[in-house]
């Protein structure tokens, strides 16, 4: 495998705030006041209630949103358009998730052809042996464990030019042991890049560490895929 994904550089690597973000008021909002804080090496936890307001959430964290109160941050700047262009929505229902149907393996190479890049066999095999993934190439995603599902999905959300925030939805939606899509986030947020977990699970005070599972995996060099959105996952919407 190629030399891995680097890491932003520190002068760089972007701290994500969302400072009591909120739309609408009282019992009925559509998003109550939202805080939290993302930066290399320590992930942010945003907290929400209800089935529609994780995506809510996930689209004002990025920049995707605006909200009717509350400031959202980059590096201490309020920058909406920097957050939008700096950022990628993972697993993000109805937004930013794939077709539950698809194959590991379809998805890496129907991405690999959207971003013009060489989409070979070989290529794809190359992609999942760097992830850790050649046991379930041909598994539907929808019945890959979780902490695989978080750790592909962000990997190639972060091959994007430009990419060092990644706004995570809900991945307890799916199951599998917490700890172990947590350690996932962990590990990509030591590489500095700012994760923002946009979550419905109580986790308030649940620690975020690193294990040897969370380890095994390499990050995808941009020599060897592309940019994310294709046929086999719906777009990210930049507006």
């Amino acid at each position: 495998m190629s030399n891995p994904a680097t890491k932003p550089d520190s002068a760089t690597s972007p701290v994500l705030r969302l400072a009591g973000l909120a739309i609408g008021s009282g019992p009925g909002a559509v998003l109550p006041a939202l805080s939290a804080t993302a930066q290399p090496g320590a992930p942010g936890v945003a907290f929400v209630e209800t089935e529609e307001t994780p995506v809510i959430a996930s689209l004002v964290a990025a920049g995707r949103m605006v909200a009717e109160r509350g400031r959202l941050l980059i590096d201490g700047i309020e920058d909406r358009a920097a957050v939008r262009t700096r950022s990628a929505l993972v697993d993000t229902p109805g937004v930013a998730e794939p077709f539950p149907v698809l194959t590991l393996r379809q998805i890496i190479s129907e991405e690999l052809i959207f971003a013009d890049q060489h989409a070979s066999p070989d290529a794809v095999s190359t992609v999942l042996e760097a992830l850790g993934a050649q046991p379930f190439e041909h598994t539907q995603i929808q019945h890959v464990p979780t902490h695989l599902r978080i750790r592909l999905l962000s990997e190639l959300a972060l091959l994007r030019d430009g990419v060092d925030i990644l706004v995570v939805t809900t991945p307890e939606r799916h199951g599998g042991p917490i700890d172990a899509w947590f350690n996932e986030i962990w590990t990509i947020a030591q590489r500095g890049i700012a994760v923002m977990l946009i979550t419905s699970y109580p986790i308030s005070g649940h620690p975020l560490r690193s294990s040897p599972a969370a380890d095994q995996s390499t990050p995808i060099s941009k020599e060897v895929s592309g940019s994310l959105t294709s046929t086999g996952h719906l777009h990210d919407p930049q507006e």
